[in-house]
């Protein structure tokens, strides 16, 4: 039967938390979906007022592409949610 049979619509997955390994996390995920030519989008949801929208920004993550945003929008509008944290958390 295959995947082919299972229909999938276009998937938001999350990434939330940047730590030392987010940003590397985030791109490698962001990049292996683009290289199998998915639809899939990757955003990263952090709290308001974080330092680590900068590092975000930095990763090419940006509000205006809908990539970055609030934890809580990012969260509500996501089919799939990822919660990478560091080893020491």
């Amino acid at each position: 039967m295959g995947r082919a049979a299972l229909p999938r619509e276009r998937e938001l997955l999350p990434r939330l938390a940047l730590h030392r390994q987010g940003p590397a996390q985030a791109q490698n995920l962001r990049d292996s979906i683009a290289q199998v030519k998915s639809d899939i989008v990757v955003k990263i949801g952090l709290r308001k007022g974080s330092k680590s929208f900068d590092e975000a920004r930095a990763a090419g993550f940006t509000e205006e592409s809908g990539t970055l945003g609030d934890i809580w929008e990012t969260v509500s509008g996501s089919d799939l949610v990822l919660l990478l944290i560091s080893d020491a958390a």
